[in-house]
């Protein structure tokens, strides 16, 4: 797990009074990480249009998943999501958002939204 910038803080005002919230390594930082990993999933919540960071990092991973997107159109953050939810393709079109769910977890509310 990485994070969208290399500035951390439950205090979203707290980010984004920060200098340089982004940091000169964090770009690298992700491509190592997803470079290990099988399947990238954005979970920014939010706030990750901050800066547009949301689409400088959608540019350096043209695969990236979600797990739901918010009414906003970002990748919704797991800590306020069902764990019932699969990992979707994030497409730059209309329509594209779909939600897949576990096998049984027909009970969990879920909704999906598109950007």
């Amino acid at each position: 797990m990485t994070n969208l910038f290399a500035f951390c803080s439950t205090r979203p005002d707290f980010l984004f009074a920060a200098k340089d919230p982004i940091g000169p390594d964090n770009d690298e930082c992700l491509r190592r990480a997803a470079q290990k990993s099988s399947l990238v999933i954005a979970a920014w919540g939010n706030h990750g249009d901050h800066l547009n960071r949301d689409v400088q990092v959608r540019k350096f991973f043209p695969q990236l998943h979600y797990l739901r997107l918010t009414r906003s159109g970002q990748p919704g953050h797991p800590l306020y999501l069902p764990g019932c939810l699969w990992p979707c393709v994030w497409q730059n079109r209309p329509g594209a958002a779909k939600v897949h769910h576990r096998q049984g977890a027909e009970n969990f509310p879920t909704r999906a939204f598109t950007d």
